[in-house]
């Protein structure tokens, strides 16, 4: 089933999503990072863009921890700076931490989460040091 969030640029992203794959568009030109994908680097205005697939760690770069109803679970949303694709960061939800520990420079790892019928990225912590 197509999801609302597909679109021609799209596409290869969310195809990637579907294979548990980060794709992440990069303009074939002068080698930019783009996301969120579209097609004409923003750079260099080149159309050639293409999806690679990229490892998911990286470090949060800075989180929102909204209150929630009494009885509701915590929900952390992250914007997580990749380290496979420079100047790339990625929203998603972090999942598996304390909201009370949970701080910028926390390395975190690529995960998945189903959400109204589509695997997104999401993340969680991965243990190691800070960069």
């Amino acid at each position: 089933m197509a999801h609302t969030r597909r679109n021609y640029d799209t596409q290869p992203y969310w195809e990637g999503c579907d294979q548990r794959e980060l794709r992440i568009a990069r303009c074939a030109d002068c080698h930019t990072w783009i996301h969120f994908p579209r097609g004409v680097c923003p750079n260099c205005w080149s159309d050639d863009v293409r999806h690679e697939a990229v490892a998911g760690d990286g470090q949060v770069v800075t989180f929102s921890r909204p209150r929630v109803p009494d009885g509701a679970p915590p929900m952390v949303t992250a914007l997580v700076a990749l380290d496979a694709a420079d100047g790339v960061r990625v929203l998603g939800r972090l999942e598996g931490a304390e909201p009370d520990a949970i701080r910028v420079g926390m390395p975190v790892s690529l995960d998945w989460h189903e959400e109204d019928g589509q695997l997104v990225p999401q993340f969680v912590p991965s243990g190691g040091a800070p960069a």
